[in-house]
Parts: C-alpha cells; sequence; structure tokens
C-alpha cells in the first residue's frame, strides 16, 4: 500500500478527481501484475465494476495493464517404481 501511497503523493495539486482515481487504479493494477480480481479485493470495490472502469480507460485510449502469469509453483511427481 505504501507504494501506491507513494505514486498519489507525484500527483501536481488541483488534478481531477478522475484523474486521481485513475491513476490510483491503474497503479493498483500494475502492482498486482494485471490481476484484476486481487486488486478489486483490495480496493475494496465490485470486480465488474473495476472491469467496467478498465473499460472506459481503454476506450478513453489510457493502456491498461494486462494480466501476466507468474505460473503455479509445480506439484512433486510421485513415480513409482514398477519392477
Amino acid at each position: 500500500m505504501r507504494d501506491i501511497i507513494d505514486i498519489m503523493l507525484t500527483i501536481p495539486a488541483f488534478t481531477s478527481l478522475d484523474t486521481i482515481e485513475t491513476a490510483y487504479i491503474i497503479a493498483a493494477l500494475e502492482k498486482r501484475n494485471g490481476n484484476r480480481s486481487r486488486t478489486a479485493r483490495e480496493l475494496k470495490i465490485p470486480l465488474r465494476s473495476l472491469r467496467k472502469k478498465l473499460s472506459d480507460y481503454r476506450g478513453r485510449g489510457i493502456e491498461v495493464p494486462e494480466y501476466k502469469f507468474q505460473g503455479r509453483p509445480k506439484k512433486p511427481s510421485l513415480s513409482i517404481n514398477q519392477q
């Protein structure tokens, strides 16, 4: 959360609330590698609302981070030696 606050502190005074909200949401999404579910949970907004906002941002030409799958840890395989 501190990273997002640092980003917010760099926004100039007298910036519109819409611009601040957009910057905040994009920063939160980048922090979570584009994971919309986690971002919505962290921002405490419904996932549907987040998706609608991101769609609106794309319509306005704002670049929205895409999800970057990090991969899941592999489960150890159990091999049975058959003789």
